[in-house]
């Protein structure tokens, strides 16, 4: 084993990155690869033979392999290509560290750059300020999603938030909802239509307009009058970017009276930071606006008798709120958890 690891000129335990497309799951690396996010996780190859190496990972071994790319990384560690199943999937060019795509990958996306409401790398953040602040109800687009080269993101304004669908693309079918498509023109055409969706939370949209990528605009500038240092001193690493993120949902929950303790349906929105909640949809005034900043904690509540009930804490008071369906209050939590998350972080 030591004369083979001689002869390859790699030590016969080598530390490496595990590099697997899709989103961070649990503690790992994050770094850039050519346009794909990818997870990066610690393990060890231990070379068996000439061709034959076998991949540990968390102290155990995962499989055997054949032939793993290995690539130089910026630690003192190699980054080795497994996907999702430890089998590449395009080539990387050793030379420039860049991520090279099938054919048939760059044919599909060629065949998507003729659709002119497909965004490309529009990120989630990004689409959600997109619809809400030029968009209008029944606004979608297409962009890439996080999940891998084969999954896209339907992004949809519903009144005051953004919902995101996942579109898969096997082979050459696009896979959306219950329906799957030949091709990309009976997929085009499908939205042409003004299909009508559900989600889990019950709200009803109808994909009305899409977003086109390219918006004429005019080519004016401002000239700079003023321009002078507020601050002395200051270096790059006191420029912090900083952009709360959206993170919108909506729909109705069952409310409990602060001083009645009766239940009612209200309407929700949030948005940033604010919890609002309205006497139905088509109320443009909310009755309540709470501010997530004041909020200590987010939890399930069984104090209540009804199912699917969870709770905010609030300083001066705990709101009890109850979902249709145990999937739907398990979704208000975690995005609520989340902005609490955030908050704390100082975003």
């Amino acid at each position: 084993m030591l004369k083979v690891a001689e002869k390859l000129r790699l030590p016969s335990v080598l530390p490496l990155l595990i590099s697997k497309q899709g989103e961070k799951k649990g503690n790992g690396y994050q770094m850039e690869s050519g346009e794909r996010w990818r997870e990066f996780t610690l393990g060890f190859l231990l070379f068996l033979s000439r061709n034959k190496f076998a991949l540990f990972r968390n102290g155990e071994a995962v499989k055997q392999i054949k032939q793993p790319q290995l690539k130089a990384a910026p630690a003192p560690a190699f980054i080795l290509n497994t996907h999702r199943d430890c089998e590449p999937s395009g080539d990387r060019d050793m030379n420039e560290g860049q991520f090279q795509r099938s054919d048939s990958e760059k044919d599909m996306e060629d065949e998507l750059r003729t659709v002119c409401w497909y965004h490309y790398d529009l990120s989630r953040h990004a689409a959600e300020a997109l619809l809400l602040s030029n968009g209008r109800d029944g606004s979608y687009l297409l962009r890439n999603s996080q999940e891998g080269p084969t999954f896209f993101a339907l992004s949809v304004r519903a009144k005051d938030s953004v919902k995101h669908f996942h579109v898969i693309r096997k082979d050459n079918r696009y896979c959306f909802g219950f329906n799957e498509f030949p091709s990309l023109r009976e997929f085009i055409n499908h939205f042409a239509n003004q299909p009508l969706l559900g989600s889990e939370t019950g709200t009803l949209i109808v994909l009305k307009c899409p977003y086109p990528h390219t918006v004429e605009e005019p080519s004016i500038y401002e000239s700079v009058r003023v321009h002078t240092a507020m601050k002395t001193g200051r270096t790059e690493t006191d420029l912090v970017p900083d952009a709360p993120s959206l993170g919108t949902k909506e729909g109705y929950l069952v409310k409990q009276g602060g001083i009645i303790k009766n239940w009612k349906t209200r309407w929700f929105t949030l948005n940033r930071n604010e919890l609002k909640y309205f006497k139905d949809k088509m109320f443009d005034e909310p009755i309540r606006t709470l501010d997530l900043t004041a909020c200590s904690a987010v939890q399930f509540d069984y104090s209540q008798e009804r199912v699917n009930c969870f709770c905010l804490v609030f300083p001066e008071r705990t709101f009890y709120l109850c979902a249709k369906t145990g999937v739907e209050a398990d979704e208000w939590i975690k995005i609520l958890r989340w902005k609490l998350s955030q908050i704390k972080k100082g975003r």
